[in-house]
Parts: C-alpha cells; structure tokens; sequence
C-alpha cells in the first residue's frame, strides 16, 4: 500500500496540465521576476566542482538553467514524473543534467551528498507530515554545511494575493499550502535541522505571494 506521505502531485497540480507547465507558470507567476535570481543566488553557493540537486524539477527550466550557468558542477534533477522527466530530457542544455526519477523523501543520490538543493514549488503540495519527512531527507542529502534554497508561497501581501492564494487552494486543496501561508515554514526547516532560515526575495503573482528562502545544514 503506498505511504500517503509520498503521494505524488504533478507539478501542475492535475496530470492532465502537464504539457502546459512552462506555459503557465511563464504567464501567470513572473518568472523572468525570481527565476534568473534563484540560479543566481544558487551558484553562489556552489564550490568549484561541486554538485547541487533540484528536488522535483519539473520540466527542468532551472535545473537546465544551472547547468547552463556553472558547467563545472554536477547537476542532479530529481522528479517523480517519469512523463514530465520526459519532457525535461528534450529541453535545450539537458544532457548536462543527470535526470533521476524519485520521491522528495525517498530520493537517492547516486553521487554522494550534494552541495546545494533546491525545491521550487514542491513542498506546498505535501501535507506537512509529508513536509516534515521531505525536509529531513534533504537535509541527509545535503554535505556539512550544505545550502537548501526553497521557492514556494508564503503569507500573502495585499487583499489581491490573499485572493490569489485562495484561488489557488481551490484548486489544489489547502491541505498542503496552509502551513506555508501562515508562515511556518522556517520553523519546519530548524524542525528538519536547517539553520540561518533566511528570506531573501518575495514576489506577488496571480496565485499569490512566492518567496525565495535560503537555509544551511
């Protein structure tokens, strides 16, 4: 019988939206707004030939998008949508990128512990059991002194991203999102054993408010 803490949410949130991921978070969540900073901000935390992991990459727009920018690092995409993994091996710089089909609490490394993670978009679709046990798994996968980098939603800023951030639970349920929208997520990552929680970008998009955190082992 499958773990309901590993249920597995596709990235669009239905199965059947899969093909237009790119395309809807490219109208509707600014992307050209956090995505060229997160990356950024990533490398920045990557050591010359290290490795850095993307935990449900999606269609692999960041995850190419590092590999791109630091070419002598080890790129790790992990998903666990063997049609959208699909989807991301085509994309332009992906052979660069070493594409792993795996849980967010269950994935494994085949290379040892990574540098840097990153989940984008990723947690406010667990329940926070599921949260919980995501976070502890990273953070086992991550070296000393390893870097987690989280985009995901936070506390909405204005009665237009509370509506937003509705609109959104409507449609996906609040079972996941909830915790995150009261604000609790640096208390999951010191919970997960992260230290320095840091929010260092947040950003109003139709769905509400995305924000950028950065976190150590």
């Amino acid at each position: 019988m499958p773990d309901p803490a590993q249920r597995y949410v596709p990235a669009a949130g239905r199965d059947w939206l899969t093909g237009s991921y790119d395309l809807t978070v490219a109208m509707s969540m600014r992307e050209r707004a956090w995505r060229p900073e997160l990356v950024e901000a990533m490398s920045r935390d990557l050591p010359d030939g290290g490795s850095a992991v993307e935990i449900g990459c999606g269609t692999g727009s960041l995850t190419t998008a590092l590999a791109a920018s630091r070419p002598d690092a080890r790129i790790t995409g992990v998903d666990g949508d063997p049609k959208i993994l699909a989807l991301a091996r085509r994309k332009p710089g992906a052979e660069r990128v070493a594409w792993l089909e795996g849980l967010a609490g269950t994935f494994e490394l085949p290379g040892g512990p990574a540098d840097v993670a990153l989940c984008s978009l990723v947690l406010h679709h667990l329940s926070d059991d599921a949260k919980a046990v995501a976070l502890s798994h990273i953070a086992g996968a991550l070296a000393p002194l390893g870097v987690l980098h989280v985009a995901d939603w936070g506390p909405p800023r204005g009665p237009a991203t509370a509506l937003g951030a509705r609109a959104l639970q409507l449609f996906e349920g609040r079972e996941g999102s909830q915790s995150l929208l009261d604000g609790r997520l640096p208390a999951m990552l010191t919970a997960a054993g992260f230290a320095r929680a840091r929010r260092h970008g947040a950003l109003r998009t139709v769905w509400g408010t995305l924000e950028l955190w950065r976190a150590q082992r």
